[in-house]
């Protein structure tokens, strides 16, 4: 388990996946579902910058399918 309070640079570099709250806090700020986040971890590892570089590629091509439609 991780430990919440222990919140120094090798902490935040990386995201836990296997930590629940970790990968809902992400989801949340990137608008997106836990299962997408954990697919994203599986696929492209578990450093913070890659995981959102790609989550932030995923969503912009949402929302521009999105702009298309209306």
């Amino acid at each position: 388990m991780d430990n919440r309070r222990r919140r120094g640079r090798a902490d935040r570099i990386r995201v836990a996946g296997g930590e629940r709250y970790e990968a809902q806090l992400v989801a949340r700020k990137f608008r997106v579902g836990l299962a997408v986040v954990l697919s994203v971890i599986k696929r492209v590892g578990n450093l913070r910058s890659r995981v959102y570089d790609e989550l932030r590629r995923l969503t912009s091509k949402r929302r521009r399918a999105a702009r298309k439609k209306a």
